[in-house]
């Protein structure tokens, strides 16, 4: 059987507006997928002129599927005369674009939250919204429904915390994300002489992207705190509280967040801007960074991108969270590694400044990045130092060794026991089981690396290999990963390394290694 990123890249395919292959479709109608996933991709085949191939896939997911996708067969060709309960009206007014109103997204929302409205229907729904958009008053309902599913804990005037600035960073999500590991750490450092504090909230992976959440979890040990009283600690002990959506705070975006990352229903405006105002309306602080990812490994182009980050700031400054939005490339992976541990590992070789083992271009790509974050959030709050100087008292900080002290620091006040962290710090390939087992995957061809296929890259580490599964996808394989050996415009030889392979116990298809080499275009000088 085939992997279930097969039938994700026909979505993407889809909602690109290419045909699918008949090959594709063949792979497609092999895969082990859930109901839910075969939902979201009967959204995008119905609704438009399919080709023979296309429509063998289509007749596939009704044979496979039978009564539980019969309401999206009623959605093909509604009849006016026929009175829908509420959940299929309310799919018909998304389709067509229609507002739903207050008490609707309310009911709506409540009744996922509750298990009374399933799975498969809230998929129809984030298909259909990723196709069609959604009501612009809508979205600001979404938003709220959403935050209000839960408790929110404002900690900006918590007395323990005695007055100190809480700053966070936000990202819109991207392959190979290291920032989220690093930029705590750097904050915790200057929290001694400034009077700042972090709930530096963090969520799970994302389509083909890792999230920081399984990133620390592959950490044996760290434990997020219960958001309240003990994320109030967490902070006074390190500065930094890495907080998620856990418990009674904000639930339906914990679901929701969930279910898009395995029905291929990230690449929304709404549904992205809801989740993330959200998540920032239920555990506010006084500052928000926004990282705006665009490009070849983000889910948006630019334009997309700018409109994402204009809505999110609308909606959070209502609020009175200041928030500043920096815009950030993704032309090329933002490092060597893709994966949890193995990220965890590049992050602690950046902050321990023993960098030897890997490519010191996107070492230093990342330590620019973390810096210039960094320098953003300072510069706002505290104006003591103009920007320049706070990156570089960043970089000062990371050369000393003070941020690797903070990482430690942090690590401690999570729960993770001192021989862990002295273990992890010496030994960070220790994080993967299976570092021993690594297989290297080697050019055919000759030439300059011209693209990398960041998409395929990531579906393949976090979907088939197992990187990025959740509550809807699948067991989360924590140990496994590649490693970059080439970035843009470096020549290639035959036979050198393009990647190393740290494998899952997840079995992988037959075709693995040969899809992975597809993913990096490798072209002659003159093609350039």
């Amino acid at each position: 059987m085939s992997h279930a990123s097969h039938l994700l890249l026909a979505i993407e395919k889809c909602r690109d507006g290419f045909r699918l292959t008949e090959s594709l479709c063949l792979k497609v109608e092999a895969t082990e997928a859930m109901t839910h996933q075969w939902a979201s991709l009967g959204v995008w085949l119905i609704h438009r002129d399919v080709s023979n191939s296309e429509s063998q896939l289509l007749q596939k997911i009704k044979e496979l599927q039978g009564d539980a996708l019969e309401r999206l067969w009623q959605l093909e060709s509604p009849n006016p005369d026929y009175q829908n309960d509420w959940v299929d009206d309310l799919l018909l007014c998304t389709q067509e674009k229609k507002e739903l109103g207050e008490a609707t997204i309310e009911r709506w929302i409540n009744e996922f939250v509750d298990e009374k409205v399933t799975t498969v229907e809230m998929s129809l729904w984030l298909a259909l919204v990723c196709r069609y958009g959604l009501h612009d008053g809508d979205l600001i309902q979404l938003t709220k429904c959403m935050t209000d599913s839960g408790v929110t804990y404002d900690y900006r005037d918590a007395p323990d915390l005695k007055g100190r600035r809480l700053l966070r960073r936000y990202p819109t999500g991207a392959l190979s994300e290291k920032s989220a590991l690093i930029l705590p750490a750097l904050l915790c450092v200057f929290a001694e002489d400034y009077p700042l504090a972090s709930p530096f909230m963090v969520a799970r992976s994302l389509s083909f992207t890792g999230g920081t959440w399984d990133k620390l979890l592959s950490i044996p040990g760290f434990t997020f705190p219960h958001p309240g009283e003990e994320a109030i600690q967490t902070m006074r002990d390190s500065a930094c509280a890495m907080v998620v959506s856990k418990d009674d705070c904000n639930p339906a975006d914990r679901l929701l967040y969930q279910l898009r990352s395995a029905t291929g229903t990230v690449r929304s405006i709404p549904l992205a801007a809801a989740s993330i105002a959200s998540k920032q309306l239920a555990m506010p602080a006084h500052r928000l960074l926004l990282d705006v990812r665009y490009g070849e490994g983000a889910f948006f182009n630019k334009a997309e991108a700018r409109e994402l980050s204009t809505t999110i700031r609308k909606i959070i400054e209502q609020d009175k969270i200041a928030c500043d939005i920096l815009m950030t490339d993704t032309e090329q992976p933002g490092g060597s590694s893709i994966g949890n541990a193995v990220e965890v590992m590049e992050a602690i070789a950046i902050m321990s400044n023993h960098t030897e083992s890997w490519d010191t271009r996107g070492i230093e790509d990342q330590k620019k990045l973390v810096c210039q974050f960094f320098a953003t959030l300072m510069s706002q709050e505290f104006k003591e130092l103009d920007f320049e100087n706070w990156v570089a008292a960043a970089y000062k900080s990371i050369e000393e060794g003070r941020v690797e002290k903070a990482f430690e620091k942090i690590l401690k006040a999570h729960q993770v026991t001192e021989s862990t962290v002295e273990t992890i710090l010496k030994t960070p390939e220790s994080l993967c089981p299976s570092w021993e087992k690594r297989y290297t995957i080697s050019s055919e061809i000759s030439g300059t690396l011209k693209s990398i296929d960041q998409r395929s890259l990531g579906y393949l580490v976090n979907v088939e290999m197992g990187g990025g599964g959740n509550d809807y996808q699948g067991e989360v394989v924590r140990g496994c990963g590649v490693i970059l050996h080439k970035r843009l415009g470096d020549h290639i030889e035959v036979g050198e390394t393009l990647l190393e392979v740290i494998p899952s116990e997840k079995e992988v298809a037959l075709d693995f290694e040969q899809r992975c080499q597809k993913c990096f275009t490798i072209v002659e000088k003159d093609d350039l």
